[in-house]
């Protein structure tokens, strides 16, 4: 496949994207137009990532789930510690080493941290990355871990073995 094949059906995919997230709104498509051209674009400015990566269907399913499952409980945990009394919040800073290479892997797992219950990743730089954890009892080495493991799994991406030192 072409280069310009590649970008014009990363570009329609990532326009369906749109349209689902968009609920189809016409008026959306001011912006859609614009973040969708642009985003595809950049393909051709960056050629040390491959324009598209044909992700295996069981690893994506697997992801999608991971994803979902875990939104969904995260919305659950911070609805609760919102609405109900008792569910405490002392929210602080844990230090998780990255394994991921810089790129898309790298960004589809801060994305995905940020989903986890109770965990949003609030800084990275160069291989550590530093998450927020709404409550210090949660743990969030593990399920950054569990989410760097899907993700390398998602694109292909054999990890370095975890060290046993935890960084908090």
């Amino acid at each position: 496949m072409s280069r310009l094949q590649a970008i014009a059906l990363r570009a329609a995919v990532l326009a369906l994207a749109w349209y689902v997230v968009s609920a189809g709104d016409p008026r959306s498509w001011v912006v859609g137009v614009p973040a969708v051209l642009v985003t595809a674009g950049l393909q051709l400015a960056d050629r040390s990532q491959p324009l598209l990566r044909w992700w295996r269907l069981d690893h994506l399913a697997r992801f999608a789930l991971f994803y979902v499952g875990h939104a969904i409980a995260g919305g659950v945990d911070v609805s609760a510690r919102a609405l109900l009394p008792g569910r405490r919040v002392h929210p602080d800073f844990v230090t998780y080493r990255l394994r991921l290479p810089h790129g898309p892997a790298r960004s589809l797992l801060v994305v995905t941290i940020s989903m986890l219950p109770g965990t949003v990743a609030a800084h990275v730089a160069g291989r550590k990355m530093v998450v927020q954890r709404i409550h210090s009892g949660i743990d969030a080495a593990s399920g950054c871990r569990r989410t760097e493991e899907h993700v390398a799994r998602l694109f292909g991406i054999d990890l370095a073995p975890q060290t046993t030192r935890r960084e908090d």
